[in-house]
């Protein structure tokens, strides 16, 4: 009877155990906020790309229906702007951003004048196209008035958390997630009504 009281008062390698139990939780509970982290950050991205997209296109007074990054009166300088914008993100392999101007089809009424996305030509790859409602491009209840303008912006990308498990598995199986923010401005200086050739 003694060594079984000797054995359960023995403590040595409790520490040990204890850390072998606790070790799994304590990896997770830290993978966790890492992801966490990860997506609350890419969100953040996301939004400041639209905002700053949305921001320099208003600031317009003119735009050309031009791909190209190389003249600033291109409206391809934003897809390229975007991608810059949202660094680390790799915003031409996983995301999609695309402008559209709102303007009055008469009696306050909003139509779309013209909508572009970022073009494969310059490396974007996703598939991603507007989520806008076509009857109804400005959501209820936003002010718009008879001969008003709004540039609509929208920003799309594929986070993919848990990276590590690439590792593991085909990226394609890989659990995914749409991030996706809009945002309305009014231009600045006029109408954005067209895009010149």
């Amino acid at each position: 009877m003694k060594p079984l009281t000797h054995f359960w008062r023995d403590t040595r390698g409790t520490a040990a155990l204890e850390l072998t139990l606790l070790a799994p939780l304590f990896i997770s509970l830290l993978l966790g906020f890492f992801e966490v982290h990860q997506y609350l950050r890419t969100l953040s991205v996301v939004e400041r790309t639209a905002f700053s997209i949305g921001d320099m296109v208003a600031q317009r007074s003119s735009l050309r229906d031009n791909d190209s990054p190389n003249d600033s009166g291109n409206i391809g300088v934003y897809w390229e702007a975007a991608a810059v914008s949202a660094e680390p993100l790799d915003m031409k392999a996983n995301g999609m951003v695309v402008i559209t101007v709102v303007n009055d089809a008469g009696g306050a009424r909003p139509k779309t004048a013209w909508q572009r996305q970022a073009a494969g030509s310059q490396g974007w790859k996703s598939g991603a196209v507007s989520q806008l409602n076509a009857a109804q491009p400005l959501p209820p209840g936003f002010p718009f008035y008879a001969g008003d303008n709004t540039v609509v912006v929208e920003v799309m990308y594929t986070f993919t958390p848990f990276e590590a498990l690439a590792l593991f598995l085909p990226r394609d199986q890989l659990p995914s997630t749409e991030l996706y923010r809009r945002v309305y401005f009014r231009p600045r200086f006029q109408n954005l009504d067209t895009l010149q050739k």
